[in-house]
């Protein structure tokens, strides 16, 4: 049986439900915690382009590249000098560039001494901020208990030095991690006055705008940011989301296969570009990238939805309600996953049941039009099984 078949939710159904791997990226790299740009936090959502280094907190006098200008404000380089603090404060960063976060616990004993011998630096805070982060999600929405400390870090970094931009701009990112789009903007709006150059500012304020629903200006910034940093992968996946949005689906193919290009490891790029395929509906060009992200990402509820809805258009039902499960087993406040559920349970006839699907996410997200959609779909469905 294929989504043709009479038996199948109307096509306007499978429109709705198809939940786009698009987690509003924030498009840059994290940065090391003493200011260079270091690994990104996640092996998947934010790809292996692992193109950072310590610029900052490096022993003896300083080289060319650290007194060079920062390429962004992420990179501002801190302390320099050789007192006892600066020590503590470079062996904190350290260890989590070296360590990953495995070195959170490290770095915190070097904060830790720093406080101790009586430093209360906007500095200390920038990097107790950096801690926390360390082993958070930077995908939109994505961050939890340690953004949260991260923030408040952030702001006590504020509080003691408002010129500190690169503060203001970790605080604007944790703001996005925690899903606080809106909030985000005019702080955003604020560094771009000041560095309107800066690809990170630009990014971050594209991811911004695209929370809010303000495509077309979400897609403006993403330009500008791939065009002062065309070597970021991430930039060209979330380029290609909003050309996605937009139904421009040739140019998102072309953001997407840039960004594989340049990082062929990247989970949102081969979750993305799986996604538009599926749009065409060409399902077996689809499915091997959402395989290949799903092998990048186990664990990534995104890419399990579209995967269901891979087998809902191939006719695999059962399979699809079973990945749905999987994603919500996962992640049970994944809107999409239960849409993607309703989909297949309306597939098999499990009417209401696909009923109570929509109803969940109807419950996680009330305004989300996808809903009443499905809504409209099953009740058609409904009435033409009392026929």
């Amino acid at each position: 049986m294929n989504s043709s078949s009479p038996d199948a939710p109307p096509a306007r159904f499978i429109s709705g439900a198809l939940g786009f791997a698009v987690l509003l990226q924030l498009g840059c790299t994290n940065p090391a915690p003493g200011g260079g740009s270091a690994s990104p936090l996640e092996p998947g959502p934010r790809a292996e382009a692992r193109r950072g280094a310590e610029t900052a907190f490096r022993d003896g006098p300083e080289s060319a590249e650290e007194t060079r200008q920062p390429r962004t404000l992420l990179e501002a380089p801190e302390c320099k000098g050789e007192g006892e603090v600066c020590r503590e404060l470079r062996a904190a960063a350290q260890a989590l560039v070296r360590r990953g976060g495995s070195g959170a616990g490290e770095a915190r004993a070097h904060l830790e001494r720093v406080r101790a011998l009586g430093d209360d630096s906007p500095t200390l805070y920038l990097l107790r901020g950096r801690t926390e982060a360390h082993s958070e999600s930077l995908a939109y929405g994505e961050g939890r208990g340690g953004a949260a400390r991260a923030l408040i870090e952030f702001e006590a970094a504020i509080e003691r030095d408002e010129s500190l931009l690169v503060a203001r701009l970790e605080r604007a990112r944790m703001l996005l991690s925690l899903g606080r789009g809106a909030e985000a903007e005019a702080p955003l709006r604020q560094l771009l006055a000041a560095a309107p150059e800066d690809a990170e500012v630009r990014g971050a304020l594209g991811v911004s705008l695209l929370s809010q629903g303000q495509i077309e200006a979400a897609k403006l910034e993403f330009e500008r940011a791939t065009r002062l940093e065309p070597t970021n992968a991430e930039r060209w996946v979330a380029l290609g989301a909003t050309q996605m949005l937009l139904s421009d689906l040739s140019a998102a193919e072309a953001s997407f296969r840039t960004a594989l290009h340049l990082d062929a490891g990247s989970v949102r790029a081969h979750a993305d570009l799986g996604s538009l395929y599926l749009l065409r509906a060409e399902t077996r060009q689809g499915r091997a990238h959402l395989e290949r992200a799903l092998h990048l990402s186990p664990r990534s509820p995104a890419v399990l939805t579209n995967l269901a809805y891979a087998d809902y258009l191939d006719g695999e039902f059962e399979s699809a309600r079973q990945r749905a499960e999987a994603a919500l087993k996962l992640d049970p406040t994944f809107a999409s996953a239960w849409l993607n559920l309703a989909l297949a349970l309306a597939a098999e006839r499990r009417l209401d049941a696909a009923r109570d699907a929509i109803e969940r996410a109807r419950k996680l997200n009330p305004d989300d039009p996808r809903v009443a959609t499905a809504l409209e779909d099953l009740h058609a469905l409904e009435n033409v099984s009392v026929k």
